[in-house]
């Protein structure tokens, strides 16, 4: 039985390559926790909260969501660190 070769489309090469980097963020900061750390519910709500995106691929192919994505995931990163979040130009002109 011979399978169809798999052909992905820019836009697909996009979505995975984002699945990929949220998936680097997880485990980052799975790696840099304690084991204490690893069992608190706080810190598993950070994680599950990080595996959220709103990216996809609209109907005209384009990718949407990317920066909204990372402004919500730093909220909840500053939410969780318990440090007042604020957005890059913020951060540069500190």
């Amino acid at each position: 039985m011979n399978m169809p070769m798999f052909r992905p489309k820019q836009n697909h090469r996009e979505w995975i390559r984002d699945e990929k980097k949220t998936a680097e963020f997880i485990r980052a900061f799975w790696a840099a926790a304690s084991p204490h750390q690893r069992k608190t519910p706080e810190f598993l709500w950070f994680l599950a909260l990080s595996s959220w995106t709103n990216v996809k691929i609209d109907k005209s192919g384009v990718l949407t969501g990317a920066e909204s994505t990372r402004k919500w995931r730093n909220s909840r990163l500053a939410e969780y660190l318990d440090v007042e979040y604020q957005t890059i130009r913020g951060l540069a002109e500190n």
